[in-house]
């Protein structure tokens, strides 16, 4: 959308030197027309409001993607860790069933052998 330098000043509530600063610092669009007057190319609101809204889509995204990594590496730990227990588990049991067969007396005098 295209609007005269005075529409710009009005709609941004700014004065001319100001939108001509702006011009010339090259952060809005302008160019002069047959006249020699200033035409601004603005966005439409429609436009900025997408955009924004995209932006605000992507960033969510991206928070969401970390949470789903976090959980990942919790996951991949808890399975570890379960793996360990087992296995400590298992060892555990076959070292009871194998001393079962003595008396806690006997294990008791095994210790001091």
């Amino acid at each position: 959308m295209i609007i005269s330098l005075k529409e710009y000043c009005e709609k941004e509530n700014i004065s001319k030197p100001a939108a001509l600063y702006r011009i010339k610092n090259n952060t809005i669009k302008a160019k002069k027309d047959k006249k020699g007057k200033w035409q601004i190319e603005i966005e439409d609101e429609d436009k900025t409001d997408y955009r924004n809204e995209l932006e605000k889509a992507q960033m969510h995204i991206e928070h969401l993607e970390q949470r789903l990594q976090d959980k990942e590496m919790i996951i991949e730990a808890e399975r570890r860790t379960n793996i360990a227990l087992l296995s400590s588990l298992e060892q555990y049991k076959s070292i009871e069933h194998g001393k079962k067969s003595k008396s806690p007396f006997k294990r008791l005098l095994a210790l001091f052998k």
